[in-house]
């Protein structure tokens, strides 16, 4: 039981981790390109994440935390943040294609389980 619960836990601090760098990617799109944000033709689409980069929002690449280590592909389809535990054996996945919390979707594996959770 102990170890389900850590396993919870970890779990609930990689979400917690992703969302803190999907807002932040989000407040970078929209933040002009002259003060640091989204530069170009991309800054019309709001599901284009090109350019985006963990040093754009003030993180180390790669970006690790005390829950894991946290990875991005960004491009004219969106923004996918990938936080993984090795020591828990967790793995979330989060989508962000847009502007709004609608826009950020989690899902999250556990050795043999997944979990969709929209964020709202």
């Amino acid at each position: 039981m102990f170890e389900t619960n850590m396993k919870q836990n970890n779990s609930d601090a990689l979400i917690s981790d992703a969302i803190d760098i999907a807002t932040a990617a989000q407040a970078w799109k929209v933040r002009p390109g002259s003060f640091g944000g989204q530069k170009g033709a991309s800054r019309s689409n709001d599901m284009d994440y090109t350019g985006f980069t963990f040093d754009a929002i003030s993180l180390s690449t790669p970006h690790v935390t005390i829950n894991g280590a946290f990875s991005f592909t960004a491009d004219s389809r969106g923004l996918i943040i990938t936080g993984t535990s090795d020591e828990h054996g967790n793995k979330v996945t989060m989508t962000v294609d847009g502007l709004t919390d609608e826009n950020i979707i989690v899902v999250v594996s556990q050795l043999e389980e997944s979990q969709e959770i929209a964020i709202q």
